[in-house]
């Protein structure tokens, strides 16, 4: 199956887009309201709330808007991996990760503020690897440093990612200060902005921003069905940082160094899991981007093409035993 998303046919963005879907009936048939967390910003309490009032009899649509974030961040790591040419070959395949690994456990099918977020970080991740080859890193990371305020203003914990902003520069070339002063600046534009909105508009009770978010660790449910579920998570992590080390001496040097940057996200994404998380899995949703990368590479390296296809079918079969459960409980 994975054969069918190594080419670049435009069909095989609609297959995708269908086949994520079948892999969620359960949360069309059986929608659930935008989620809730303690780090919510307010531009997502808006946003929730606006969807819910716009769609209370329609809830299907909530699973829909919630699908076409976590498609749209499929395409967009896939496109990232293509440009920086992380896999041997180009296709499909780290969308088709993304899209299944997303899957694997009912918490991250509905719709929240780190889902929202992701989108924007997956972004700004692609913007600051371009300082590699930038003539004017400055207007890269200025811009970075925008979206990093909006991301920060839907989850605020999500700020955390501005790290990158700072840090990649150092890794991938020669950083300089006054690059980290745009990247400042356009981190705090968005704040102002917002603040100012808030304050012509006697909306500073709104501002409830805040660094007093407590760590803890997220309510988490197990059942059988979600450990089958957290190893076809984590032992294609481990399989794939296993290949992903037979490859580094022969990768260029700028790609050794965006994998390293990947390690260091995938450490971020799951540290803000326990700073202003919610309930269930679906804390840890922000580390899913460098997730997805390695489970790409077991599909497109593993050497052994019947343990990938087994990898393939055993996880889709696990995302199916979740719908059936749900859908006759």
């Amino acid at each position: 199956m994975t054969g069918l998303f190594r080419n670049q046919h435009p069909f095989t963005v609609v297959l995708l887009f269908f086949l994520g879907i079948a892999m969620r009936p359960a949360a069309f048939l059986m929608p659930v309201l935008p989620q809730r967390s303690p780090g919510d910003g307010y531009l997502y309490t808006l946003f929730a709330d606006q969807l819910v009032s716009a769609f209370q009899s329609s809830t299907w649509i909530l699973a829909l808007i919630a699908y076409c974030f976590v498609f749209l961040q499929a395409l967009l790591l896939n496109a990232q991996m293509e440009k920086d040419k992380l896999l041997p070959r180009t296709g499909f395949l780290p969308a088709l990760s993304y899209l299944l690994l997303t899957a694997l456990l009912p918490d991250w099918w509905g719709l929240s503020a780190l889902m929202v977020s992701t989108t924007l970080v997956i972004k700004i991740w692609g913007d600051v690897i371009r300082v590699f080859n930038a003539g004017r890193p400055g207007t890269i990371v200025f811009n970075a440093g925008i979206l990093m305020g909006l991301s920060a203003l839907i989850f605020f914990p999500s700020i955390i990612f501005a790290a990158f902003i700072f840090f990649a520069p150092a890794v991938l070339g020669t950083p300089r200060f006054r690059d980290w002063i745009s990247a400042f600046v356009g981190l705090l534009m968005p704040f102002y902005f917002f603040l100012s909105w808030l304050y012509l508009t006697s909306g500073m009770h709104h501002a409830h921003l805040t660094f007093a978010i407590p760590f803890r660790l997220p309510r988490l449910e197990f059942i059988p069905l979600t450990w089958v579920s957290l190893a076809l998570l984590l032992l294609p992590i481990l399989w794939g940082v296993g290949l992903l080390n037979r490859q580094l001496p022969r990768m260029l040097i700028r790609n050794r160094k965006i994998w390293t940057l990947f390690y260091s996200y995938l450490f971020l994404g799951i540290f803000i899991g326990f700073w202003g998380a919610g309930q269930g899995f679906g804390s840890f949703y922000l580390a899913f981007v460098p997730v997805g990368a390695f489970h790409s590479i077991v599909y497109e390296n593993s050497g052994r093409q019947w343990l990938s296809r087994l990898l393939l079918w055993t996880t889709i079969f696990a995302i199916l035993s979740w719908n059936f459960l749900l859908l006759n409980k």
